[in-house]
């Protein structure tokens, strides 16, 4: 019974996944963070966020748009993370910056902030569809059909 209600509040968006993760720092320090599921709202919100429409090229009647996946992975993080709290202006001055963004930089490399994105989205139960302007999150294509 109470895996159902669990999983009814997930489904729901009333509670989110959670779970423990070993990471691995730029220093190559092994640690563990926390993080949790983001919801449709939130994602869509990020890819509009890290994405760019393009007016139609000269004599075509298509716009195109870019993802820039990168910005998205990062936003993802600083969403996604819950612990250690990127905002604590301690951990920041530790690594000698002024924004989350600029510390999830400093703390992981690229493949690491990939493989953490993928983790995040993937604890949200969200596929990825590839579409003809890249990969488009299954939350982002709920959350644009609702």
């Amino acid at each position: 019974m109470a895996s159902d209600l669990k999983s009814f509040l997930v489904k729901t968006n009333k509670l989110r996944n959670t779970k423990t993760i070993p990471v691995t720092l730029k220093t190559g320090d092994k640690r563990e963070i926390d993080i949790q599921s983001l919801r449709p709202q939130e994602l869509k919100n990020i890819y509009s966020k890290n994405t760019k429409t393009y007016p139609p090229a000269e004599g075509t009647s298509m716009s195109s748009t870019s993802l820039d996946s990168f910005d998205f992975a990062i936003d993802v993080l600083i969403t996604g993370i819950t612990a250690p709290d990127l905002a604590a202006v301690e951990l920041q001055d530790f690594y000698g910056v002024y924004t989350k963004q600029e510390l999830i930089y400093e703390m992981f490399d690229l493949d690491e902030i990939a493989r953490i994105s993928g983790e995040i989205t993937n604890l949200g139960g969200t596929e990825s569809k590839p579409t003809t302007t890249g990969t488009e999150p299954k939350a982002v294509r709920e959350a644009k059909n609702s």
